[in-house]
């Protein structure tokens, strides 16, 4: 069964099907390996996400606006959290730039809109 769980969608199903059988007769441990590749990527994504925030910090728009550019053309996903994070940290710091708040608006209605789905779906 091991050997199955490198397929995406098999392992979502093994996870799903494990919590709705959830009971005290059974526990089960499961592995994930992550590939030396995506560890990059991963860093990569957060290198650019901590990017954004110290743009914010510094109330540099343009580069702000360059980081939402990478992520979009990267594809990269946050959390919804993370972008609620961000807009409030520029309503904190007063960081006026209306460019940059719809853009991390937008990412958050996106994630806010995928969370629900999700958590729909699970249902």
């Amino acid at each position: 069964m091991h050997k199955t769980l490198y397929y995406d969608n098999f392992f979502r199903q093994l996870t799903k099907d494990v919590h709705q059988r959830l009971d005290d007769d059974a526990t089960v441990v499961l592995f994930r390996v992550i590939k030396e590749s995506d560890l990059k990527n991963r860093d990569n994504q957060q290198l650019i996400f901590d990017r954004l925030m110290e743009t914010i910090d510094q109330k540099n728009e343009e580069e702000a606006i360059n980081c939402c550019n990478k992520i979009d053309l990267m594809q990269y996903e946050n959390t919804f959290a993370f972008y609620d994070a961000a807009t409030k940290r520029m309503l904190a710091l007063r960081f006026s730039s209306g460019k940059l708040y719809n853009r991390l608006v937008a990412k958050l209605k996106v994630t806010r809109d995928s969370y629900f789905e999700k958590k729909r779906s699970t249902n």
